[in-house]
């Protein structure tokens, strides 16, 4: 995702895989930092519990983990919340970042 991907040829019992463009803006970013940036956009977004951790590949533990799903709305409306985001992200001219990083360094 951040430097794309080569086309992968067929191999056996796997299909061929297209080229994947870099993301612009994602230079000198881990994976791990994705993962980080993805959770604090679903938690700043206020979306249900359970659709964040199945997102992110956990499972909740005890009742919660027993009981709660995953809905098709709770997914579309992640997508939805996701697609805004990313928009915003790419067309947003103000620093909206200098605030927290003030804060983070007291």
């Amino acid at each position: 995702m951040v430097e794309g991907q080569a086309e992968e040829p067929s191999r056996r019992g796997k299909r061929a895989q297209e080229a994947l463009p870099a993301v612009e803006g994602l230079t000198d970013m881990v994976p791990h930092g994705l993962r980080h940036g993805h959770k604090v956009w679903l938690d700043g977004q206020g979306h249900p519990r359970v659709a964040v951790e199945e997102r992110m590949g956990h499972k909740p533990q005890g009742v919660e983990g027993t009981y709660s799903h995953t809905s098709p709305e709770m997914e579309l409306g992640i997508a939805r919340g996701l697609q805004e985001a990313w928009e915003k992200s790419l067309t947003d001219e103000v620093d909206q970042t200098a605030e927290w990083r003030e804060r983070r360094s007291s």
